[in-house]
């Protein structure tokens, strides 16, 4: 077995061995699912106060490249 076989099968061994193990309590449950909600939230206010300065960033540069190619 190469090398990278070897640390390719203990990866694999490590992640089925985490997957079988107990599952998660309730609680868990609600406190990732929190957390995702909260990304999620932040994500879209920061992606929806850049948008507009980002299209206008690209039509300003697209008007430059056609008037530069001009």
């Amino acid at each position: 077995m190469t090398y990278a076989k070897a640390i390719e099968y203990r990866i694999t061994r490590n992640l089925l061995a985490r997957r079988s193990g107990p599952a998660a309590s309730p609680e868990t449950h609600l406190a990732e699912r929190l957390i995702a909600i909260g990304a999620v939230t932040t994500a879209l206010l920061l992606g929806g106060s850049y948008l507009p300065e980002l299209v206008t960033a690209a039509i300003a540069a697209s008007g430059l490249w056609v008037t530069a190619a001009g």
